[in-house]
């Protein structure tokens, strides 16, 4: 197994407000989780982070993005039968010409098979396969902040939808649900299987967001 590893610049990715806590009212003063370095295996995408305490105190925090799953579609082999041709024996000739021409004027009946393929009501035209999502995660980890990964993953939706378990899988580059939430806002319309995006609910923790997110899918 392989890994390119590359060392991503130190970013600062959450800031939590400082409040007065501890047993002896000591200020509170919050840690910051820097974004370490990235690498890709076969089994998925890797984070490191860094969480520096003001006391000199780190811990390492590991993240892994596994590749989403090849799904395999068979093919379909039904062949339509074949229509079978009957004939009618008479033997009065008069009789005969009458029916012929009652079964020429009888025009057959095709009926129309609609495609059972479902269409979506969003915006898409070409799904992203595998190569796509993997493509996109490292553009989108390679940026310095969550905005930019956003930016990042709007640019590429102009072109290609994605299913709801690739967006899923990508929102993991995102510790926080506010950015999670603004992230699957902007996926929404570019979905190319909207039934299943409203699952992406249990990706947030915080009522307030996973309130919006509810409210996003009723517009």
């Amino acid at each position: 197994m392989m890994k390119d590893d590359k060392e991503a610049k130190e970013e600062d990715v959450v800031i939590v407000e400082s409040k007065n806590s501890g047993p002896n009212n000591e200020t509170y003063i919050p840690s910051k989780v820097k974004r370490w370095s990235e690498s890709s295996t076969s089994e998925g995408f890797g984070l490191v982070f860094i969480d520096d305490y003001d006391n000199g105190v780190q811990d390492t925090i590991r993240l892994l993005i596994p590749n989403p799953e090849k799904i395999e579609v068979p093919v379909s082999n039904n062949k339509e039968p074949k229509e079978e041709k009957k004939f009618i024996e008479i033997e009065n000739k008069d009789e005969k010409n009458k029916e012929e021409t009652k079964l020429a004027e009888v025009k057959p009946v095709v009926e129309q098979v609609t495609s059972s393929k479902q269409t979506s009501s969003n915006n898409c035209t070409v799904v992203a396969d595998e190569t796509d999502f993997l493509k996109l995660r490292k553009q989108m980890a390679a940026k310095e902040s969550d905005d930019a990964m956003i930016s990042e993953a709007k640019n590429y939706f102009k072109t290609k939808c994605f299913t709801s378990e690739q967006i899923k899988n990508l929102s993991a580059l995102f510790l926080n649900d506010e950015n999670k939430y603004k992230f699957f806002d902007a996926a929404y319309n570019y979905v190319s299987d909207a039934d299943k995006f409203s699952a992406l609910q249990n990706e947030i923790k915080d009522e307030y967001y996973i309130n919006r997110f509810r409210a996003m899918l009723r517009n």
